[in-house]
């Protein structure tokens, strides 16, 4: 029996593949195909370039604000580096700080804020205002040194910079820090301050809080409600080389010993972790240097 020599149209390719396949491989065929594949290629390696762009930028900000600070720790006070902080850090401080309405302002009012609520705004189970005392470091804290830290490219400041701006006695208040040593006063917290500058520095200390706002050493224990005045200013001794967390927390023992102390505000985490610490802490923000 003879077969079928017009079988289902749909099984063609059986006989006609090879010529189709032919078809197939013309080059004008084969232009098409590799300019798309190319176009296809080309636009994936386009988003890819664009994504490890976007990623390296914010790793590059993250890293000029990280909260420990830019520069390299050194034992218990700062040293002078020979590293600067990199180009793209300044850049990133310079938009940072670069007026009174820049996120670091914000961000030392947001820190304040919590503080606030702590110890004014809650429950007051607090002991006799009086005995209740919150400690205050002083640099970035209470006064912005803002105005050396960035004249100096926000590098490792040296020691003679730094003694002679301590010695001039002009850092301004940061102002919700002056606003909240106020209120506390108004409702009879006792305040300290307890900073890692050294005893040489204590009459330009002196000064310097005086003349931005907070008053001087109280004359009277306790003083007046609202007496724009602090218990204790404590200084490193001259040879004092501890670590600021061992030297920090061992100060706090001496001033717990006749008052509880509340809250501790500060810029460093060295200010506020340690032995006799209080439940209250409250972290300034400060991505320019770090004290261990």
């Amino acid at each position: 029996m003879e077969m079928d020599r017009n079988p289902d149209p749909d099984f063609d390719f059986l006989q006609n593949g090879s010529s189709k396949r032919h078809r197939l491989l013309r080059p004008a065929c084969l232009s098409k195909i590799f300019i798309g594949v190319l176009a296809l290629v080309l636009f994936i390696l386009l988003i890819v370039a664009l994504s490890s762009g976007k990623k390296k930028t914010v790793i590059d900000i993250s890293n000029c604000l990280y909260p420990l600070g830019g520069r390299a720790p050194f034992g218990g006070h700062m040293e002078p580096e020979k590293r600067m902080t990199s180009k793209r850090c300044e850049k990133v401080f310079d938009e940072y700080i670069k007026d009174e309405n820049s996120q670091y302002w914000t961000d030392t009012e947001v820190t304040i804020r919590n503080a606030r609520k702590y110890l004014l705004e809650g429950e007051d189970d607090s002991p006799t205002k009086y005995s209740a005392m919150v400690v205050f470091d002083i640099d970035e804290t209470v006064l912005s040194n803002l105005e050396e830290i960035s004249a100096a490219g926000y590098g490792r400041r040296n020691d003679e910079t730094w003694k002679k701006w301590v010695t001039e006695a002009r850092a301004p208040a940061i102002p919700a820090s002056l606003k909240f040593f106020k209120d506390l006063r108004k409702n009879g917290f006792s305040i300290s301050f307890l900073t890692g500058r050294h005893e040489r520095d204590r009459k330009s200390t002196e000064k310097n809080l005086e003349a931005s706002g907070y008053g001087t050493k109280c004359t009277d224990e306790p003083p007046p409600l609202g007496e724009l005045c602090y218990h204790k200013l404590i200084l490193r001794k001259k040879d004092d080389h501890r670590d600021a967390i061992i030297y920090k927390s061992e100060e706090r023992g001496d001033l717990s010993k006749n008052f509880t102390i509340v809250a501790s505000v500060g810029d460093q985490w060295s200010d506020l972790l340690g032995e006799n610490r209080p439940i209250g802490v409250f972290k300034m923000p400060n991505p320019f240097y770090y004290i261990p």
